[in-house]
């Protein structure tokens, strides 16, 4: 049986960058709420393990509005409608594949997790394979061997498993002189 809530007690700021499920996880987090899937079942998310809330085609924008406090416009820019182009997204304006968009792990840069505490859009491309804030390749397990994953996320800065900071998990960045060559991707 689905809990109906109503808005979370406190709200956070969307930030620019992120995708749908990290202004979830941060909102979950600031209300010391269990999980995120207390707030996306309200509004047709029915699985906890499948965090794919972006692309539910149902979803109830203005009730997923309500709750995280946020205007639904906010909502709608982190969703990916379909295209006319069978198994495409719209993803921030470009056409993608629904099947290039990761879901399950959570994938960040260390040295972005650390200067702001959400996942940006971006790192959930499979095609993308580094930050472009940082240039650092992007990683998806901590130090302890832990994989991030959407549905164990508390805080998007420290580990799901040991609460270790994400920012001190080993990675490298791309070279300088390549940067050039893969720009054009990012």
């Amino acid at each position: 049986e689905t809990l109906n809530m109503g808005p979370v007690l406190w709200g956070v700021p969307a930030i620019p960058t992120e995708g749908l499920m990290s202004l979830v996880a941060r909102t979950v987090a600031r209300n010391i709420l269990p999980s995120s899937h207390v707030i996306l079942s309200q509004v047709g998310a029915p699985h906890a393990h499948n965090p794919t809330a972006s692309l539910i085609h149902d979803l109830d924008e203005a009730g997923l509005a309500e709750i995280l406090r946020q205007p639904v416009a906010e909502i709608q820019r982190r969703r990916h409608p379909p295209r006319t182009d069978v198994g495409y997204v719209d993803f921030f304006g470009c056409a993608v594949r629904s099947d290039e968009i990761l879901f399950r792990r959570r994938r960040f840069a260390p040295t972005a997790v650390a200067r702001s505490a959400h996942a940006r859009a971006l790192w959930s491309l499979k095609m993308i394979p580094c930050c472009t804030e940082t240039w650092e390749y992007l990683v998806d397990t901590c130090a302890c061997g832990a994989v991030q994953r959407w549905q164990a996320a508390d805080r998007l800065d420290r580990c799901d498993l040991c609460n270790a900071a994400l920012a001190d998990t080993p990675t490298t960045t791309v070279e300088a002189e390549q940067r050039d060559d893969i720009s054009f991707i990012i």
